[in-house]
């Protein structure tokens, strides 16, 4: 299964998600609660996909400052279409987007894989700053920048970044590298369970797809790779101008 059918299952979850929040918020599902819930739960396979996509993504990527870059201008440019679409406001203060998250996984990785490579001793200081810029990063996702998924999110990215660490006495024990991925990202996923709710759950089902991951990337020009990255705003531009706007337009005009 390449990056792009793994990118593609995250966005049709994502979709299914997004869609049942903004029908409930306008009182649309009204007497389908569990139709609510069900379509909920599908979409908690999204993130998780999109933190091993992050990570598989570290692996290919030659401008790291670019592909920070690059997530923050998201971020940035998803912040309203997210507010309207999920909480029916033009901006929501105190909750952001789910890029703002990736952005600080980012970081996180980032660090891992630096201090990954430090010769000798010095590897356990590298370690021990990844640990640290991984507690910064989920205290300012969960009480700073107040992002979506939160310190749990950030947790679960910095765990599936072992995978891009260089640790070859781990996989040689499990002598299987698709294994492996699994087994930490199943092990990353069970971190942000237990630090969110039981509705997360259902993220577990997203272990299916990532075991079948076979490193081809499936996405060949650079045009493609940031249309996929605009799915996200445009998805809840959509939905936020079909469903929400139309009622609480009356409040900004």
């Amino acid at each position: 299964m390449s990056t792009l059918v793994l990118k593609l299952i995250a966005y049709f979850t994502m979709l299914i998600d997004h869609t049942a929040v903004t029908l409930w918020i306008t009182g649309r599902m009204q007497g389908f609660e569990t139709l609510y819930r069900v379509m909920r739960g599908i979409g908690r396979i999204a993130f998780p996909i999109f933190c091993f996509q992050l990570v598989q993504g570290v692996m290919y990527t030659k401008n790291k400052p670019k592909y920070l870059i690059r997530l923050m201008i998201f971020a940035l440019i998803s912040e309203v279409p997210f507010d309207l679409a999920l909480f029916g406001r033009l901006y929501k203060p105190d909750y952001q987007n789910v890029f703002f998250t990736l952005l600080l996984g980012l970081v996180c990785v980032y660090t891992i894989q630096w201090g990954s490579r430090l010769p000798g001793k010095k590897v356990w200081l590298g370690w021990g700053a990844a640990l640290a810029v991984t507690g910064v990063a989920g205290v300012l996702a969960e009480y700073v920048v107040l992002s979506d998924y939160g310190w749990g999110g950030v947790f679960m990215i910095a765990v599936m970044g072992i995978l891009a660490a260089p640790l070859p006495r781990i996989r040689y024990l499990v002598r299987s590298e698709y294994f492996f991925q699994m087994f930490v990202s199943a092990f990353g996923i069970a971190v942000c369970i237990l630090l969110t709710n039981n509705l997360e759950s259902f993220a577990l089902l997203a272990l299916i797809p990532i075991y079948f991951y076979n490193g081809v990337q499936g996405i060949a020009s650079r045009k493609a790779r940031l249309l996929l990255y605009a799915f996200y705003p445009l998805h809840l531009a959509v939905l936020a101008l079909v469903f929400v706007w139309p009622l609480v337009r009356h409040l900004y005009l």
